[in-house]
């Protein structure tokens, strides 16, 4: 049993700590913790100015990193494109709207022009948009049969639908093209800029970010299952067009500069899709630029890369075109003034002797001139001037 002595010491002993705390603090400790706690402030307020100063800094140079890809985009995309040549661009939906704005201006820029606007709808991939996708596509390849395709889901084979009508080898005319998409657009699967359809030089698709297909409402299941249909689809399209060797740029909309994601990072995994050129930051000041010179680079020669930011991006841009898409004659199909002429014609009394393929002295290329030994006296009279000096 608990004593009252054991309750006083204990009452005691509480109230020495409280007197010796008070002391204390009032006393040895007082200016020492004031101190450090004050300091504590202090660098808590240095770090945040100087943190300020830094995204300040940051802001000034993005925004004068962007005035200069504005103002230098236009001199580096100057002619990459051959002249008036139709570029095709398809978009995922209003989040990539202005990026997609933004390449058209870019396409411009480089001496072509936009074709067509495609934007893509989730009735394509929306689960209860099923029946009203198999209807169309029925009647699509009833009256086209050169749109029918084995695919796995009715989204995917209105994505190759609509590939046949837009690519550059289609076997349907103009006017079939035209009503193909007409038709796509009236069911609600597609908005078009409501032209008549040609066949584009080069197409870019600029693709969105997965997580802009969730829905907040939904489960985590069902925006995985919505995501897996939008790639099925996405891929159907860019696979198709690989197959028909059509000039194609995928641009993604990443969430950082640190990864690719989405459609722009299957096809950078998928081997059969390696001549397909990709761009990761479409979003980045110099994303459309990069676009229209990685398209540019496919339509001048048929070559591809994966370019921007990301770790499994091969370079951050293509080469510069060397001359204007469409130009005179450079490198290895430039004459080359070191090779010979046509023999100079026999010299006889009828022939004068200072034409033909024989320079001159006073001929500013004489110098590039293939020269070989003069003919000897004993040489027979028809034989050929070899073009060296007399």
């Amino acid at each position: 049993m608990i004593d009252f002595r054991y309750h006083l010491v204990s009452l005691v002993a509480v109230f020495l700590a409280l007197a010796l705390g008070i002391v204390l603090g009032a006393g040895p400790l007082r200016q020492s913790l004031g101190e450090q706690l004050t300091n504590q402030v202090e660098q808590l307020r240095r770090d945040k100015d100087e943190l300020r100063a830094q995204n300040t800094e940051l802001t000034d140079g993005a925004k004068r990193l962007t005035s200069y890809i504005d103002a230098s985009g236009k001199e580096l995309l100057a002619g990459a494109l051959p002249d008036g040549a139709p570029i095709t661009i398809i978009s995922d939906g209003e989040s990539v709207a202005t990026a997609a704005d933004q390449v058209s201006e870019r396409v411009t820029q480089a001496g072509g022009t936009t074709g067509n606007r495609i934007s893509l709808n989730p009735s394509l991939w929306d689960p209860a948009a099923e029946a009203k996708r198999t209807d169309t596509l029925t009647a699509l390849t009833s009256r086209w049969p050169e749109l029918a395709a084995q695919t796995s889901t009715s989204g995917e084979g209105l994505m190759h639908a609509l590939m046949v009508a837009i690519s550059p080898q289609s076997p349907l005319s103009d006017a079939d093209r035209t009503e193909v998409v007409k038709r796509l657009a009236a069911d609600g699967f597609i908005t078009s800029d409501g032209g008549s359809v040609v066949a584009p030089a080069g197409l870019v698709y600029v693709a969105a970010a997965p997580d802009t297909f969730t829905n907040s409402d939904d489960s985590a299941a069902q925006d995985a299952e919505r995501i897996s249909r939008v790639e099925a689809v996405q891929m159907r399209f860019v696979t198709d067009m690989r197959e028909a060797k059509a000039p194609i740029v995928v641009a993604g909309q990443s969430p950082t500069l640190h990864e690719s994601v989405g459609l722009v990072r299957a096809i950078r995994r998928t081997t059969d899709l390696q001549s397909v050129s990709t761009v990761d930051a479409v979003t980045s000041p110099e994303g459309p630029v990069v676009i229209v010179l990685a398209l540019a680079e496919s339509v001048r020669g048929g070559s591809s890369g994966h370019y921007g930011a990301a770790p499994d991006a091969q370079s951050p841009m293509p080469a510069l075109p060397s001359s204007p898409a469409g130009g005179g004659q450079s490198g290895a199909d430039a004459p080359d003034a070191s090779q010979p002429t046509e023999p100079a014609q026999p010299a006889d009394a009828d022939t004068d002797t200072t034409s033909g393929s024989c320079a001159s002295p006073d001929s500013g290329g004489q110098k590039n001139q293939r020269r070989t030994s003069t003919p000897t006296p004993s040489a027979p009279q028809g034989a050929s001037d070899s073009g060296g000096d007399r």
